[in-house]
């Protein structure tokens, strides 16, 4: 979900076929009718959807297109819509083929069992999206054999229609990180998400100074939440 400048409040899913994308203005009780976005995602394994305001009165949409079965080139695809009031426009792969899927054994090409989710917020023409992939556990592989899960960065400068991989967003703990949350602030980015030192679970947040000027001035703390194990 994102909420504009214009008080539009826009609604982005998959209906088990097309991802589509709905809105409501402030006073309203019902929402507009769904604009499809995507092609027919057939045998599509799971579509992660993620949205943000964008300028004046727009919204960035994205999708996951991770096919699964025989005959699939291992490309995980992500997509995007950009959509103002008065027209809309769509980039395929706008990560530029840098998310594939496992073909063997895990190593360090980066390759990946799946993306689980993927969330995204826009400052200006900069925008910054966070995918929390997993890594398999692939007989005789030594990378992340673990079933990992971590956050791989992306950055745009030209207001999302395509992105640069920065790299994974290394958690503050040793275990797991996912179900990650992006917002932009006046300083930059803030990233949430759950991490998993490896008895307790705990929110932890990083700030980035910029999407596009990734320094190694980033600054971690974790969140006075904790819960155990057991819960």
């Amino acid at each position: 979900m994102a909420t504009t400048s214009r008080e539009r409040l826009w609604l982005a899913y998959f209906d088990g076929a097309y991802v589509k994308a709905t809105s409501i203005e402030q006073q309203r009780t019902s929402f507009s009718s769904p604009v499809t976005l995507s092609k027919r995602l057939t045998g599509a394994g799971t579509v992660a959807t993620a949205a943000c305001a964008y300028g004046d009165g727009g919204v960035l949409v994205y999708w996951v297109d991770q096919p699964t079965g025989s005959g699939v080139d291992g490309a995980i695809r992500v997509n995007a819509a950009r959509i103002f009031p008065d027209s809309s426009s769509i980039s395929a792969d706008v990560l530029g083929g840098t998310l594939r899927r496992e073909t063997g054994t895990a190593d360090e090409s980066g390759e990946i069992d799946q993306v689980e989710s993927i969330c995204v917020a826009a400052r200006g023409d900069e925008v910054l999206l966070i995918a929390a992939v997993e890594y398999g556990t692939q007989s005789g592989s030594t990378y992340r054999a673990d079933y990992r899960t971590t956050l791989r960065q992306y950055a745009s400068s030209d207001g999302g229609m395509s992105f640069r991989l920065i790299g994974d967003l290394e958690a503050a703990n040793s275990g797991f990180a996912t179900v990650p949350v992006v917002f932009a602030t006046d300083a930059g980015f803030c990233v949430v998400y759950h991490g998993w030192d490896g008895s307790n679970g705990r929110a932890y947040a990083r700030s980035i100074g910029s999407a596009t000027r990734h320094s190694a001035a980033l600054q971690w703390w974790r969140c006075l939440l904790r819960w155990q194990a057991s819960a």
